[in-house]
C-alpha cells in the first residue's frame, strides 16, 4: 500500500484536524470526508435520543464522541461495526463485531467503497436477479404459491432477508438461514426483528449446522435444534439453496485482504480450515458439500458465492460433475452487458459481448457466464422432478 504525501495530509489538516488520523484507514481524501460525515451524524443521533434535540446537544460532548470513534477508525476498527449497521438492498442490516459484514468482495475490501454508497455490491446484484427469476417462475418451486429458501454459512442473514423481503409480498416465502457461529445466528435473528416490518420472524428462522459436517452429525445437530428453537433439522425441502461460505486462501487472506479485515472480522468466516480434502484446495473446500446439501434437500436452484472467475470455473466444474444440467457464472453485475469496444455497461441482458460462453469442451462445456466484472456466483438449475445427477439442458 503506497504511503500517503505529507502534502496530502496536510491539505487534509487545512480542512479539518480529523481528516489525517482517516486517512490512514480511508487512503482518498473524499473517503475520508464521507466517513467523518457519517460518523457525525451517527453521534448526533444517539445523542438526539439522549438529549431530544440536536441544539441541546453539549458542543464539547459531541465533539468528545466524534474524536473517539475517529481514533478506533484510524487504528482500523470497520466503520460498520462504529456505525452498527450497512445498508443491504433496502434493509438497515446491523453489523457486530464477531460477524463479517456483508459488502463488496471481501478479497478486495476497497477501502474507498464505503458503506452508504447508492451502488449495490455484488451480494446484492445477484441477489436480486435472483428473486426476479424465481418470481416468473413456477417451476423453480415445488407450490406455486409458496417458496422455500434455505441460506447456508448464513452470518448476519442479510441474503436470505432481502429475498424475504423481495418475495414475500408476490409469494407466500420462508427463509432458514444456517450458521456454525452461535454470535452470527443470534444477530441474523436481531435483524429480522429490526426490520420489522416489512419482515416477520414467522417467516424467518435460523438455526444452528456444520455444513461441513457429515450427514449424521448435521442431522444431530438439527435435531438438537429442532427442540431448541423448532428449526430446521434435516429432513424438510426447500426450493432454493444460497450460500456464501468462506472462499479465501490462507496466502491471499494474509496477502490480499485489508489491515482492518484481518484484526477484526472473524477469519472463520472468511477462511476455510482444513486442507480441502478431495476437492483439491482449500478454498473450496465447502462447495462441494453446499452442492450435496442441495441435492439433499430438493433445491430446484442453487446459488454460491465464490471469490472471482477462477474459482467460480472450479466450482462449476464440481456442480457439472454431479449432474446439474444447467450452469451459469454471475459476474459482479449480471445484468451488465459488454460493448464491441470491451467496455462494461451496466444494464440491460443483451448486447454485442453481453454473454459469454467458458470451456468449448469437456467440464465446463456451455457455460454461461454473465454479465460485467469478475465472477461472482455460480448458478446451478436442475429439472422439476429429476434428481441432480440425471438433469441436463435448461429449466
Amino acid at each position: 500500500m503506497p504511503r500517503l504525501s505529507n502534502g496530502l495530509l496536510r491539505h487534509a489538516f487545512t480542512i479539518n484536524p480529523l481528516l489525517p488520523p482517516l486517512l490512514r484507514t480511508c487512503r482518498t481524501l473524499p473517503s475520508a470526508h464521507n466517513e467523518l460525515r457519517w460518523l457525525r451524524q451517527h453521534v448526533d443521533a444517539r445523542l438526539e435520543t439522549k438529549f431530544g434535540r440536536k441544539k441541546d446537544i453539549p458542543a464539547l460532548l459531541r465533539r468528545r464522541c466524534v474524536v473517539n470513534l475517529v481514533k478506533k477508525r484510524a487504528q482500523g476498527v470497520p466503520l460498520q461495526y462504529l456505525l452498527g449497521s450497512q445498508p443491504f438492498g433496502d434493509l438497515d442490516i446491523l453489523c457486530r463485531k464477531g460477524v463479517l459484514i456483508p459488502r463488496y468482495d471481501p478479497t478486495l475490501f476497497c477501502p474507498t467503497q464505503p458503506p452508504n454508497t447508492t451502488s449495490r455490491q455484488a451480494t446484492e446484484e445477484y441477489t436480486y436477479r435472483l428473486s426476479s427469476i424465481l418470481l416468473p417462475t413456477p417451476s423453480l418451486r415445488a407450490d406455486q404459491k409458496r417458496i422455500r429458501i434455505l441460506d447456508l454459512c448464513t452470518g448476519t442473514g442479510c441474503i436470505p432477508l432481502l429475498l424475504l423481503s423481495l418475495l414475500s409480498p408476490t409469494l407466500e416465502t420462508t427463509v432458514t438461514g444456517v450458521d456454525i457461529s452461535p454470535t452470527a445466528l443470534a444477530l441474523a435473528r436481531l435483524n429480522t426483528t429490526h426490520n420489522s416490518p416489512p419482515l416477520t420472524a414467522a417467516h424467518a428462522r435460523f438455526t444452528s449446522g456444520d455444513v461441513l459436517a457429515s450427514g449424521s452429525t448435521l442431522l444431530d445437530e438439527m435435531q438438537r435444534a429442532r427442540r431448541d428453537d423448532e428449526g430446521w433439522y434435516g429432513d424438510e425441502k426447500f426450493d432454493v439453496v444460497t450460500a456464501n461460505p468462506p472462499y479465501i486462501s490462507r496466502l491471499g487472506f494474509n496477502r490480499d485482504t485489508e489491515r482492518s479485515v484481518r484484526n477484526f472480522e472473524p477469519r472463520l468466516a472468511l477462511v476455510p480450515a482444513g486442507d480441502g480434502g478431495e476437492e483439491g484446495r482449500p478454498e473450496d473446500i465447502f462447495y462441494g458439500k453446499i452442492v450435496e446439501r442441495a441435492e439433499g434437500v430438493g433445491a430446484r436452484i442453487l446459488v454460491m458465492e465464490v471469490a472471482g472467475t477462477e474459482q467460480a470455473e472450479r466450482v462449476a466444474r464440481i456442480a457439472r460433475g454431479r449432474g446439474w444440467g444447467k450452469v451459469e457464472i454471475w459476474r459482479d453485475f449480471p445484468d451488465g452487458v459488454v460493448g464491441d469496444r470491451g467496455e462494461g455497461r451496466i444494464g440491460g441482458d443483451e448486447g454485442i459481448g453481453g454473454r459469454g460462453v467458458i470451456g468449448v469442451e469437456g467440464e465446463l462445456e456451455g457455460i454461461m457466464l454473465r454479465g460485467v466484472g469478475e465472477g461472482r456466483s455460480v448458478v446451478c438449475w436442475r429439472a422439476v422432478g429429476e434428481p441432480a445427477s440425471e438433469s441436463r439442458g435448461d429449466i
